[in-house]
């Protein structure tokens, strides 16, 4: 899958300040992707989860909300942690929200 089609798809992505990171990041799809032999339309139909029937939440919108809500709760708890002297590294928290699922497309295949 090309680059394009991945931001395409996790948008989020962008939200990455760190070029290198978000290149990291967009390669670590990419790599999955191909390992797990997944065509460009079967990414889009991926499964969150093969143990439930009947699961109408797929992979990317899974990747996506978890990102979202990763980046809502950032917003929230800065203020916390600006005010007792730490500093949450953000890219990492969307680079890892990002891809904690990423290993479900070498361990799924389409059926």
């Amino acid at each position: 899958m090309e680059r394009q089609q991945i931001l395409a798809l996790l948008p989020e992505i962008l939200e990455i300040r760190s070029e290198k990171l978000r290149d990291q990041t967009v390669s670590a799809f990419q790599l999955a992707i191909k390992e797990g032999g997944w065509s460009d339309e079967d990414v889009l139909h991926a499964p969150v989860s093969i143990s439930r029937e009947n699961c109408d939440v797929g992979l990317i919108e899974h990747i996506r909300d978890v990102t979202q809500a990763v980046l809502r709760n950032y917003l929230f708890l800065d203020k916390y942690f600006v005010r007792h002297g730490k500093r949450v590294d953000r890219d990492i928290l969307i680079c890892g929200a990002l891809t904690h699922d990423l290993g479900k497309f070498t361990e799924y295949a389409m059926e």
